[in-house]
């Protein structure tokens, strides 16, 4: 009965069924040779339903982009948000640490260790060729990097010495100890544009209690925290659950 109803009212209304079957997309592998890097790295974008040229939409890049991908049932997390009108339509980038010749070389312990080059990579080379090809937001304070472990770390290293560019992070579990200890007493005394942050620990073998350190550096900081600890270990358990938390810390739609 509701395919019969369907069915007249795109007789009598096309613009009908031109919604009822709109959907988001996911590009395929695009590579982009890096003069920084000296090496190819890989992206894939995902563009909301109802994407349209003619507007500018909020970005986020993800880290280890493949593993958000395959792990974590991102693409669905955010067309239900985006759907249900949790967070605003936003463009999402998953940028691939993997070798697109070697794809068993992970190239992101080299990467994500506060690279300053991996970092000129993304404000030079990649955020503009997205910003090129896509309807994404020129506003620091709607381009988010968001990263897990290593991936977190890297984010912390781009809020500190991007906050220009970038006027969001997400840290899920950011690692190492030693590392975590070392970002914390950069951000003591640096002096990086006010920051959206999304911080989060497991209670179970992770970072916890250097994470609570560096999120009492950030408070005395003064930047805007969404902090969150969770009772798993480093691992998806930990982190697939924040996903909607993360999208609505920094796309959330007025209530």
């Amino acid at each position: 009965m509701r395919l019969i109803i369907l069915l007249i009212l795109m007789v009598f209304n096309p613009a009908i069924y031109a919604t009822s079957i709109a959907s988001s997309s996911l590009t395929d592998n695009q590579s982009l040779e890096s003069r920084i890097l000296a090496y190819a790295l890989q992206y894939r974008v995902y563009l909301p339903n109802g994407y349209d040229e003619s507007k500018r939409y909020p970005v986020i890049y993800f880290t280890d982009g493949q593993w958000f991908l395959s792990a974590d049932d991102v693409v669905s997390v955010l067309d239900t948000q985006v759907e249900s009108s949790q967070i605003m339509p936003v463009i999402a980038v998953f940028v691939d640490s993997l070798n697109p010749d070697k794809p068993k070389q992970n190239r992101r312990n080299k990467q994500f260790m506060c690279n300053r080059d991996y970092l000129q990579f993304f404000v030079n080379e990649l955020v503009p060729e997205v910003s090129g090809k896509y309807s994404a937001s020129l506003d620091r304070r709607q381009r988010i990097i968001e990263g897990l472990s290593f991936g977190g770390l890297n984010a912390a290293g781009f809020g500190v010495m991007a906050s220009d560019v970038f006027g969001g992070i997400a840290m899920l579990s950011h690692a190492s100890n030693q590392h975590l200890k070392l970002v914390s007493d950069i951000y003591e005394t640096s002096k990086e544009v006010e920051l959206a942050v999304f911080l989060s620990g497991g209670k179970c073998n992770d970072n916890l209690r250097a994470i609570r350190k560096f999120h009492k550096v950030l408070k005395r900081k003064g930047h805007e925290i969404n902090y969150h600890e969770v009772p798993f270990g480093h691992n998806w358990k930990n982190w697939q659950p924040l996903l909607d938390d993360v999208l609505q810390t920094f796309f959330k739609l007025p209530e």
